[in-house]
């Protein structure tokens, strides 16, 4: 068995999510496991040979549910990973503001916030300008969580985040 993930960017109904993970397990030779929170798809095919009509017969089902998902291949490339702390976050609401904004940079393919971990996993392009990016993601944060430290540090340990208990202080209220 080899394993495939796609990403659903704009995946936002867990109802149609458990639809499309169904729809897809009754494809001929594929099981699927979905990720919602993550908006990832686990494919598990016999070959490579059969993953570019089995993507596309999955394309069509997600857009069958969810016409404005978009479905992209995810990248193997580790390197091009990077996980962030977001010390402070204490609103979900802002986290998902995050993660849409820094989604929409351009030379970031993939941008999830972990609200419970406060960690933002990223997956950028080997072209981008990283200081760059830094800067465009702390900019982000600022405006919509100006009280929010960013830490750029790669393996960042549970130990040097420090626990928010302070009051929400975010501009939407």
């Amino acid at each position: 068995m080899l394993k495939k993930e796609v990403i659903l960017e704009g995946l936002d109904c867990a109802n149609c999510a458990a639809k499309i993970e169904d729809e897809v397990n009754k494809l001929n030779g594929v099981k699927a496991y979905m990720n919602f929170m993550n908006k990832t798809l686990t494919l598990e095919i016999e070959s490579e040979q059969e993953y570019k009509n089995i993507l596309q017969q999955v394309k069509t089902i997600v857009h069958k549910h969810e016409p404005d998902v978009v479905v992209k291949e995810k990248s193997v490339n580790k390197s091009n990973k990077k996980v962030l702390i977001l010390e402070g976050l204490g609103c979900a609401n802002c986290a998902a503001k995050i993660e849409k904004e820094i989604s929409g940079l351009e030379g970031v393919e993939f941008a999830a916030v972990d609200f419970v971990s406060k960690k933002l996993t990223l997956e950028i392009s080997p072209k981008v300008n990283r200081s760059e990016l830094n800067e465009k993601i702390e900019a982000i944060v600022k405006k919509i969580e100006p009280d929010v430290k960013v830490i750029f540090e790669e393996n960042t340990s549970k130990a040097n985040v420090k626990e928010n208990n302070e009051e929400h202080s975010c501009k939407e209220k």
